[in-house]
């Protein structure tokens, strides 16, 4: 049987001559050249990422350790348990003195006299050891966990599964803050200054030594840790004088500095990059972080106040009204210090937090959830005294107690 070949003349000197075309692999030199470049182009930039990798790498080999890798992968896992969402009680030891509770990366410290133990939010515990502590202050943040005990002259840095940093000075500490870049303060003496508040960058270095001869009552760096504030104080004439000031990291003058007559500071909270919160004894105040202008001063006209926070949104007061009737007043303010609610509560309140659109206060009766705008008002009824509250989300809370911390659920 004959078999049909299809083909093309290759020249006129070759007629008859035919050249076998295969169907199954067809060629156009068009598309072939533009393949070319591609890829050349491919390669170009194949050569380009890795002399990238190879030169962050020689810039950054202090940071490829063993310890490193190996808290990477376990960070994996516990990036993973967070994920998969919330359990609904943890427990953990019931021998702890003196504890205290704080959220970190998504879970749980616990603290106390005999040691510190750290959890994912699923319950799985990441960390127990048995530092020398009395009384331990936590301050979590999404980076490291700081811990020092008040009047003791140590601090230490925690991140999920060990110590990655310790320092002991030669004078006792009185306050701390974190932030979630990794920046941090200490605040310390010596033996000629009254309060000296040393900032270190997420490295643990120094970068920052401020020295001041009034008593240093409180301090606050801001989340992306490019501003710090503290407040001091001093008596004259009989009268209390604090003194606000606010840093930038890396610069040796402080940007703002300014005094209140008649006021004892107890804390200073970063409301935002622009605005801070400065509560004393005797008013509260808004101030400009860029300029040091009061953007709205809040006095207590005599009532006395129990508890304060602030976020983005909302700042809020608890204030006791009659301590033996368990009469409190709540003042919700904006960002700005404009009132917004004005609320008497007949019933005990021992915790006030302010997270997102929401005010949560721990009552006699349960944990309370209330929406500044609308005054709606949500309660969960459960036992809470003694507890602690925190907040894991807006729709979901952490109530510590001795043996245990449980999660409610707002709908």
């Amino acid at each position: 049987m004959k078999k049909w070949s299809f083909g093309r003349k290759t020249s006129s000197r070759a007629i008859g001559a035919k050249e076998q075309i295969d169907l199954q692999n067809p060629r156009n030199v068009y598309y072939d050249n533009v393949s070319n470049i591609y890829h050349s182009l491919f390669l170009v930039f194949l050569a380009a990422l890795l002399v990238f990798v190879c030169v962050s790498m020689l810039c950054n080999l202090e940071l490829f350790t063993y310890e490193n890798f190996y808290y990477l992968a376990k960070d994996i896992g516990a990036a993973s348990d967070l994920l998969s969402g919330s359990g609904n009680v943890i427990n953990y030891e019931t021998s702890v003195r003196n504890q205290t509770f704080a959220l970190y990366r998504g879970g749980l410290a616990v603290g106390g006299d005999s040691g510190l133990q750290l959890f994912t939010a699923t319950g799985r515990e990441t960390l127990n050891t048995s530092p020398d502590y009395v009384q331990p202050v936590l301050h979590g943040s999404e980076r490291y966990l700081l811990v020092y005990d008040v009047g003791e002259k140590r601090y230490s840095v925690y991140n999920s599964f060990v110590c990655v940093h310790h320092e002991e000075y030669d004078y006792p500490v009185f306050a701390g803050a974190m932030s979630d870049s990794g920046y941090y303060t200490i605040v310390s003496e010596s033996y000629d200054h009254a309060g000296v508040i040393s900032l270190y960058n997420d490295r643990f270095e120094l970068v920052n030594r401020y020295n001041r001869t009034e008593m240093v009552t409180c301090t606050a760096i801001n989340q992306a840790g490019n501003r710090v504030a503290f407040a001091t104080a001093a008596m004259k004439d009989g009268a209390y004088v604090s003194t606000l000031v606010i840093a930038i990291p890396g610069q040796a003058q402080t940007s703002v500095e300014m005094t209140f007559d008649g006021l004892f500071p107890y804390r200073v909270e970063f409301i935002d990059q622009h605005r801070l919160l400065l509560v004393g004894d005797t008013a509260a105040y808004i101030i400009s972080v860029d300029d040091g202008t009061v953007i709205c001063p809040i006095k207590y006209a005599g009532l006395q106040l129990a508890y304060a926070d602030t976020n983005p949104n909302y700042t809020a007061f608890v204030f006791s009204i009659n301590p033996v009737t368990d009469t409190y007043r709540l003042i919700i303010s904006d960002k700005n210090g404009g009132l917004i609610a004005d609320q008497t509560f007949e019933a005990g309140i021992s915790q006030l937090s302010v997270f997102e659109d929401y005010v949560y206060l721990v009552t006699d009766s349960g944990i309370a959830r209330i929406q500044p705008k609308s005054l709606a008002y949500e309660l969960i009824e459960c036992s809470t005294q003694g507890k602690s509250l925190l907040i894991t989300n807006k729709d979901e809370v952490l109530l510590c107690s001795a043996q245990s911390a449980v999660y409610y659920q707002f709908k």
